[in-house]
């Protein structure tokens, strides 16, 4: 499949590597989407309030932005990022070092008829 690099900060403060990121995936995004998943891979982590100040959004947006860049990328079959909870109510999102899933992570399986 077709697949864009893309750089990702090496957490032990060595070089960035590249990091292959589908696409498909990219392209499903829409620029908010894909503007969010740079920011998110160029920071390794970024708070609710960084991205709205990064994507030019309110903090209010950020939230439903994020849900939809991680069911299109769950989609895709990538854990792109975990959510924690921060002191002050914000939520912290942190770059999953983009994991295929199947490498240790189960896709949810989506109802059907019993």
């Amino acid at each position: 499949p077709n697949r864009g690099a893309v750089e990702l900060p090496d957490e032990s403060g060595g070089e960035a590597r590249s990091v292959e990121v589908p696409a498909s995936l990219l392209d499903a995004l829409d620029e908010k989407g894909r503007m969010a998943v740079q920011v998110l891979v160029e920071n390794h982590s970024v708070s609710t309030a960084d991205l709205a100040r990064s994507l030019n959004l309110s903090t209010a947006r950020v939230g439903g932005l994020m849900r939809k860049v991680k069911q299109q990328a769950r989609a895709e079959g990538i854990n792109l990022f975990s959510e924690e909870p921060l002191p002050n109510g914000e939520r912290q999102y942190v770059c999953s070092r983009f994991n295929h899933i199947g490498d240790g992570e189960h896709r949810a399986k989506a109802p059907g008829p019993q």
